[in-house]
C-alpha cells in the first residue's frame, strides 16, 4: 500500500516538473471556464438561451461594436429598435438617454478594440452562415466570452513566463494560477461578466509586466515600443490603471540602474522611443475622437459631464475599499490575505522589488478609493483590483515558494477553501443572495456562505415595520389547533400544540369604532422549516366590493437562520390605507408550497391613534 502511495506520489511530481505543465494548466482552466460559462448562458445550445450577458457597464462597452461594424452611425440609433426587439434585454443601460434622438456613450473604448477582432470575425461568419446578424444575437455575445478568455489566458501565459524569470517553481506558478482564476473575483468576471474591462485590463497589465522585465534585462529596444503601445492601449481602457508605469524602475537592480537605463534610451535608442511615443498618443487619440464623433468635442474624459470624478481625493475611503462588508477587497475576495505573509517573504528576497510593489499597491489603493463611487456600483467585491492581480499574485507566489513543506500543504487546504468560498460568492451574487452594491455588516453575516432559496432577495427587502408609540393595541386573537379557528383570548387560556400545516388564514372585520384609524397588526409564532429552499412570509390582504388588494408582505427576513429546529419569528403588517375602506382583513401565515411545524400563532391587532 505505502509503495503504491509512494508511485502515485512520484508519477504526479513527475508530471509536475514537466517544463510545459503550467502552460498545459493553462489550457485547462481556460476550456473549464469557458464550459462554466457555457453552462450558465448556453450558448452553443441556443434552445435553452434565456439570459442576456450585455448589461450595466457591458452594455457601454459593446455598443461601440455594433455602432462601427454593422450600424455605422454615431448616436446609436440602433439601440431603440434593438429594445424592441429583445424587451427584456439592458443593452441601453451603458448609455445615455435620448436626446434630440440621439444617445451618448461615455464609457472609454479600449474594451471595444480588444474585443473587436472576435467581434468582427464572429459578424462575417454570421453573415456567410445568414444567420441574425444584428449585432447583439447569441452569436455576438458568445465572441465576447472568447475575447475574455483570450486575454485572461494572454495574462495567464505572462504571468507563467513572468514567476519563471523569478526562479519560482512549477508547484508555484500552478498555485498562483488556481489562486487567480478560481480563488478570486476573476472567475465571476470571466464566467458571467467578461463584457465588463477587467479581465482585458488584467490581461494587458499582466503583458505589460512580462515586458518590463524582459526590457530590463536584454535591454532590445522592440520591448521599449511595445511597452509604449500597451500603455496607450490600457489608458483607453481604465485609465486610472495606467498607474502600472509606477512599477517600471522597480524591474531593473536599482534605481540607479533605471536612470542609466533612461540616458540609454535617450541617447543610443531615440528611435524605437520617438516611435513607442507616437504610438502611444496615435492610440489614445482614438478616446478623443470617439468622444468629438459624439457630442462634436476634443474631450478625452466623458465622465467628467456627469459630474463623475475623485471626490474623495482628499478623504479617500481606503478603509471602506479594503475591509467593509459593502465591498471590502480583503472580506470578498479572502484569498488575497495571502499578501500579508507574502509582502514579507517578498521583502526577504528583494528589498527595492519589495518597495516598488507595495507602493504601486497603496497608491493604486488610494486612487480607487478616491473616486466618487468608491464601492464601484454593482459588483462582486472591489471588482477594479481585478486589473492589478498580476502585480498582486507575485507576493503570494514568494509565499508559496518560500514555504516549507507542512506549510506548503495549510497553504494549499486554504486555497481549496478560497476556491469554495469564491464559487458560494459568485453563486450568492447571481441569484441576489447578497446585494450587488448595498451589503452591510448584518446582511453579510445572515448570508455567509449561504445558498438556499430562502435567502433570495432578502438582502433587497425592506420589511414593513410601524411605530408603536403613534398605536394602541387593540386586542390579541390566537390560533386554536384543537378547532382550527382564531379567536380572542388570553394567553394562558390558549391551548398549545404543535402541528403540522402551511396556511393559516385568518378573517378579521374591522369593528365600527376604528374604521378611520390606520391598518396595523404583528403577528408572532414559533415555526420549523424542514428545506433549505423553504420561503416563510405573512402577508395581511384586505378586500373591498368582493376584491382583494395586498396592502403588506413580511418575508421574516432573517429570524430563521437555520432549518430543522424551532425560531420564535415576528412579523409587523401595516399600511396605509384605513379600516374603513376595507370590508374585512385577511391574514395569511406561510405558504403551501412546503410544509412546516408551528406552535404559538399570535395575531395583535394595532389601532392608529388619532
Amino acid at each position: 500500500m505505502l509503495k503504491a502511495f509512494n508511485t502515485v506520489v512520484h508519477l504526479l511530481r513527475s508530471i509536475l516538473n514537466l517544463p510545459r505543465f503550467p502552460y498545459i494548466f493553462l489550457v485547462f482552466l481556460t476550456v473549464f471556464l469557458f464550459f462554466k460559462s457555457e453552462d450558465y448562458y448556453h450558448f452553443i445550445d441556443s434552445d435553452k438561451y434565456e439570459r442576456r450577458m450585455i448589461e450595466s457597464d457591458g452594455a457601454g462597452y459593446f455598443a461601440y461594436l455594433p455602432q462601427t461594424f454593422i450600424y455605422k452611425t454615431n448616436h446609436f440609433e440602433f439601440i431603440t429598435d434593438l429594445k424592441k426587439k429583445y424587451p427584456d434585454a439592458k443593452f441601453d443601460q451603458g448609455l445615455s438617454p435620448v436626446v434630440d434622438g440621439k444617445r451618448t456613450d461615455k464609457y472609454f473604448i479600449g474594451t471595444a478594440i480588444c474585443i473587436a477582432p472576435f467581434y468582427y470575425a464572429t459578424h462575417q461568419g454570421v453573415v456567410a452562415a445568414g444567420g441574425n446578424a444584428d449585432g447583439y444575437s447569441v452569436p455576438y455575445e458568445l465572441s465576447v466570452l472568447l475575447a475574455g478568455l483570450a486575454f485572461l489566458a494572454l495574462g495567464m501565459w505572462s504571468i507563467i513566463r513572468l514567476l519563471r524569470s523569478f526562479s519560482l517553481s512549477n508547484s508555484t506558478i500552478v498555485f498562483s494560477l488556481m489562486g487567480l482564476t478560481l480563488a478570486t473575483n476573476m472567475y465571476y468576471y470571466t464566467v458571467y461578466h467578461p463584457d465588463f474591462a477587467h479581465v482585458f485590463a488584467f490581461g494587458i497589465i499582466a503583458f505589460l509586466l512580462l515586458q518590463f522585465k524582459t526590457y530590463a534585462d536584454s535591454n532590445k529596444s522592440k520591448h521599449l515600443v511595445i511597452i509604449a503601445s500597451l500603455l496607450g492601449l490600457l489608458t483607453i481602457i481604465r485609465p486610472t490603471d495606467a498607474l502600472i508605469v509606477l512599477l517600471f524602475p522597480f524591474f531593473f537592480p536599482s534605481f540607479k540602474a533605471f536612470l542609466a537605463r533612461l540616458q540609454f534610451i535617450l541617447k543610443d535608442q531615440k528611435i524605437a522611443f520617438l516611435l513607442g511615443l507616437i504610438l502611444f498618443i496615435a492610440i489614445i487619440s482614438l478616446q478623443f475622437i470617439n468622444i468629438y464623433q459624439q457630442t462634436g468635442q476634443w474631450r478625452f474624459n466623458e465622465y467628467v459631464v456627469g459630474a463623475e470624478g475623485f471626490d474623495h481625493l482628499f478623504n479617500p475611503k481606503i478603509s471602506e475599499v479594503l475591509f467593509s462588508f459593502r465591498k471590502g477587497f480583503f472580506i470578498y475576495t479572502p484569498f488575497f490575505i495571502l499578501l500579508i505573509p507574502g509582502f514579507i517573504e517578498l521583502y526577504r528576497w528583494n528589498k527595492y522589488f519589495f518597495t516598488g510593489v507595495l507602493s504601486f499597491f497603496v497608491v493604486f489603493t488610494y486612487v480607487m478609493a478616491s473616486w466618487w463611487c468608491w464601492y464601484y456600483g454593482g459588483s462582486l467585491g472591489m471588482r477594479p483590483m481585478i486589473d492589478v492581480y498580476a502585480v498582486l499574485i507575485i507576493p503570494v507566489a514568494f509565499l508559496f515558494q518560500k514555504a516549507k513543506r507542512y506549510f506548503k500543504v495549510i497553504l494549499f487546504l486554504f486555497l481549496l477553501a478560497m476556491i469554495d468560498v469564491n464559487r458560494t460568492y459568485s453563486y450568492q451574487l447571481q441569484n441576489a443572495i447578497i446585494h450587488y452594491s448595498d451589503m452591510d455588516k448584518e446582511s453579510f453575516m445572515h448570508t455567509f456562505l449561504q445558498t438556499g432559496k430562502r435567502y433570495e432577495w432578502m438582502v433587497f427587502i425592506e420589511e414593513p415595520t410601524f411605530d408603536k408609540a403613534k398605536f394602541r393595541k387593540k386586542e390579541s386573537l390566537f390560533y386554536n389547533s384543537t378547532n382550527e379557528s382564531w379567536s380572542l383570548g388570553k394567553k394562558n387560556q390558549y391551548f398549545e400544540t404543535e402541528f403540522t400545516g402551511s396556511l393559516f388564514k385568518m378573517i378579521y372585520v374591522p369593528d365600527s369604532t376604528i374604521r378611520d384609524s390606520k391598518i396595523a397588526l404583528e403577528v408572532s409564532y414559533d415555526i420549523f422549516i424542514k428545506e433549505e429552499d423553504h420561503t416563510s412570509k405573512v402577508i395581511l390582504f384586505g378586500y373591498q366590493n368582493g376584491e382583494r388588494k395586498d396592502l403588506s408582505l413580511n418575508y421574516l427576513k432573517f429570524q430563521i437562520p437555520r432549518i430543522r429546529h424551532y425560531y420564535p419569528v415576528k412579523a409587523q403588517l401595516v399600511s396605509e390605507e384605513k379600516y374603513g375602506q376595507m370590508d374585512s382583513l385577511e391574514i395569511w401565515v406561510d405558504n403551501n408550497v412546503h410544509d412546516a411545524l408551528f406552535k404559538r400563532l399570535q395575531a395583535d391587532v394595532f389601532v392608529g391613534k388619532k
